[in-house]
């Protein structure tokens, strides 16, 4: 979804239905920017989609500190204490690789 603004379940809901087959959210990832997350979480559709996450990355790791990394980290955890979290920087493809294997396999 371009916008980055909807919702996991839904998607997956209307997909679901157009194609007549079962769809996993294994797949399912959502890239965490650490430097807008405290103005961003409180956002109920914010929540649903880290709620609805099987990967949540933290992305942007290169531009901030590692306490603010680990701040978020641990929010992310309240939200979602069943997703993986990895930490990444797609600008400097860190953990890049690992997460497009994760995708693919």
């Amino acid at each position: 979804e371009p916008s980055g603004m909807a919702r996991p379940a839904q998607i997956l809901a209307d997909v679901q239905y157009l194609k007549g087959e079962i769809i996993e959210k294994s797949s399912m990832v959502i890239l965490v920017d650490p430097v807008m997350f405290n103005m961003l979480s409180d956002m109920p559709i914010v929540q649903d989609q880290l709620r609805a996450a099987k990967i949540l990355a933290i992305n942007k790791i290169d531009l901030v500190d590692k306490s603010v990394v680990g701040m978020v980290e641990e929010k992310l955890k309240i939200f979602n204490p069943q997703a993986e979290i990895m930490h990444i920087s797609a600008l400097e493809g860190i953990k890049v690789d690992e997460l497009a294997n994760k995708l693919i396999s």
